[in-house]
């Protein structure tokens, strides 16, 4: 099975929902799954870009045999609720034009607590 998972954190990210959706994709490629997450460049809490990685309109790694497809999106430290929302809807437009081009998804699975996140899935 092809799994689409859509989030908006992830390692090197090691807040809650970054660690929670590594552990389910990790597990789901070690039972034999293939697994694209379609995340954002990794910025959280601070809003500034990790070394190593760059906000760019497309980039792709693999992790532990997870297909990890990083969006542009706009940036901004946990401040404010205008600069937060722009934020996700930014992540959500990306990633949905991103997932247009993942070939054949058996199922998309879109993480909260952002919302905007589960109207992208």
């Amino acid at each position: 099975m092809h799994i689409l998972f859509l989030t908006d954190n992830f390692p090197p990210e090691g807040n809650a929902p970054a660690t929670r959706t590594y552990e389910h994709a990790r597990e789901w490629v070690k039972a034999g799954h293939r697994v694209t997450v379609i995340t954002c460049a990794p910025n959280f809490p601070e809003g500034k870009v990790y070394p190593g990685y760059e906000n760019k309109l497309f980039q792709m790694e693999n992790m532990d045999g997870i297909e990890v497809r990083r969006v542009k999106t706009y940036i901004t430290a946990n401040e404010g609720f205008a600069r937060r929302s722009l934020d996700y809807l930014s992540f959500i437009f990306s990633a949905i034009i991103a997932g247009l081009f993942v070939r054949k998804p058996n199922v998309i699975v879109a993480t909260s607590p952002q919302f905007f996140c589960a109207c992208g899935g």
